[in-house]
């Protein structure tokens, strides 16, 4: 009997060629400035034809998943916290999140070498 792969397994396998049970070492990097609903909100898949998982679900999967997982950001904190600060402040809580710059990159690279 062949047992069903969760699809961050079988995204990990098919695109990656690596068993999900192999050491994984992943680096995000993007903004984390959106639409709080953009983060929050359950999405359509177009696969499966269900509302599925939010931004939020699909990070918190990567996090449960991955032992080795960091978010490398290209902008600077918000200051003013606010409507933007908002998904700033949800990622930056679930993934540890580095600045885009030579010492956010040796800060995140020495985190994703030592084990959580």
């Amino acid at each position: 009997m062949e047992v069903a792969l969760a699809p961050v397994a079988a995204i990990a396998r098919r695109l990656l060629g690596i068993e999900p049970e192999e050491v994984v070492k992943v680096i995000l990097v993007g903004d984390a400035l959106m639409d709080m609903y953009e983060l929050m909100e359950k999405r359509y898949d177009s696969r499966s034809g269900e509302v599925r998982y939010s931004g939020m679900d699909q990070i918190n999967r990567f996090r449960a998943h991955y032992d080795h997982l960091i978010w490398l950001n290209p902008e600077e904190p918000p200051r003013w916290g606010g409507y933007w600060g908002e998904s700033y402040g949800y990622i930056a809580r679930a993934v540890d999140m580095y600045p885009l710059t030579v010492d956010g990159l040796e800060r995140g690279m020495k985190k994703l070498l030592v084990n959580r």
